[in-house]
Order: structure tokens, then sequence, then C-alpha cells
């Protein structure tokens, strides 16, 4: 399976960390199509606390659909066991 992620360490808060990475997007005419808060959902379903952790799902503001025409599967992960 292809690496569609990428990941990058710093010393920002993960809002802020967020922010610029969407206003870097918005740059670009990328906008936020989809997003998860991990750390939110890991913590309504198996309740202890974890790491931040946000999945944004950017898609280009001309053609969102374009995203769907090459990879359905772009969205797709292990679940964590």
């Amino acid at each position: 399976m292809g690496n569609y992620g990428c990941s990058k360490r710093g010393d920002l808060p993960v809002d802020e960390a967020q922010k610029r990475v969407e206003a870097e997007l918005a740059r670009e005419d990328f906008g936020i199509l989809a997003r998860i808060d991990v750390r939110e959902k890991l913590k309504d379903k198996l309740g202890p606390d974890f790491p931040p952790y946000v999945i944004l799902g950017p898609a280009t503001r001309l053609s969102p659909s374009g995203v769907w025409s090459w990879r359905a599967s772009w969205g797709c992960s292990s679940p964590a066991t």
C-alpha cells in the first residue's frame, strides 16, 4: 500500500498548527473537505485520553471530486489494534 500521509513534529499546539496548515492550503486554493478529531473519537469510544491527533482531508476548491476520480481509497486506514 502506498504512503498517503505525511507528518511533521513541531513545538506548536495542535490547534495552532492546524490553523497554519489550513491557511497554507488556502493559499494554494485548497479547502478542508473533512476534519476528524481522532482524540475526541477515541475518547468517546474507548474512554482514556490520547495525545492530540487531527486528520484533515484537503481538496482543491476548483474540483473536490477530482480526489475521488483517481483513488477512492485515499481515506482508508487500518483499524487500531
